[in-house]
């Protein structure tokens, strides 16, 4: 999903990513809440936009290959959104 620019909020980019999921999860077509299913993974904070990645998990075991990719530009709008499946 491209060209989202929906305002997320939170202090950090993490935080920011983690509650733009909470609020919707069922849109993304999660079956459970985020916290149940993602782990986050790793961030790449630059001047203009960062990534925010979280590993989806099944029984606490990393799900191969499997990642939701937030980009949040510097104005803390969420702009796209990728899963890798």
């Amino acid at each position: 999903m491209y060209g989202i620019r929906e305002y997320a909020s939170g202090f950090t980019v993490e935080e920011k990513a983690w509650n733009f999921l909470r609020k919707n999860f069922k849109k993304l077509g999660l079956q459970t809440k985020p916290e149940d299913v993602l782990r986050h993974h790793f961030t790449r904070q630059g001047k203009t936009q960062s990534v925010v990645r979280y590993r989806q998990m099944h029984n606490g075991i990393p799900v191969d290959e499997n990642e939701i990719v937030i980009t949040i530009n510097a104005k803390g709008e969420v702009t796209s959104l990728i899963n890798t499946t």
